[in-house]
């Protein structure tokens, strides 16, 4: 029960209060989000972005150069700013100047699975002319199990 707590709270750390009371609408209408789209490679994905150092998103500039310590490959992100929430804004030197990935094939994961369908509840939002999109929609599975009880109801003997 102890470690459920705590990645319930680890899950939750970054929500702004708007995100947390969206997520809980949404999963009280058994919704969840859906991404769509495609990436349209305009890059603006790279130019500012948050990084989470397993605690959550980084505040501190000293806690970004510890990071880049332990880890060279983080030497590609320069501190650019800061968003409404107070957290660092990075851009990627890795960035070509089509807007695709100078290292694509060896891309951090958190670049692999970007959009996060947890950036909504966090404050942040899709850049401008990304090709992606949220989506709040009742999952296929749900759509299914109601469909079934819906059929058993109507034939309880089959």
């Amino acid at each position: 029960m102890k470690f459920r707590i705590s990645k319930l709270i680890q899950h939750f750390r970054d929500f702004t209060i708007v995100g947390f009371i969206n997520f809980t609408i949404l999963k009280l209408t058994k919704r969840e989000i859906l991404i769509g789209g495609s990436c349209h490679c305009c890059g603006a994905c790279c130019r500012s972005l948050c990084l989470d150092d397993g605690k959550g998103w980084i505040r501190r500039e000293k806690d970004f150069k510890t990071i880049a310590l332990d880890n060279p490959d983080y030497s590609c992100f320069k501190i650019i700013g800061r968003d409404s929430n107070g957290y660092l804004l990075f851009s990627c030197s890795a960035l070509l100047e089509n807007g695709k990935c100078g290292r694509y094939e060896d891309r951090f994961q958190f670049c692999r699975d970007f959009p996060d369908p947890q950036l909504p509840f966090c404050g942040g939002k899709l850049p401008e002319g990304c090709g992606y999109v949220f989506r709040s929609v009742v999952p296929f599975s749900k759509i299914l199990h109601d469909e079934i009880v819906k059929s058993n109801e109507k034939n309880p003997h089959t």
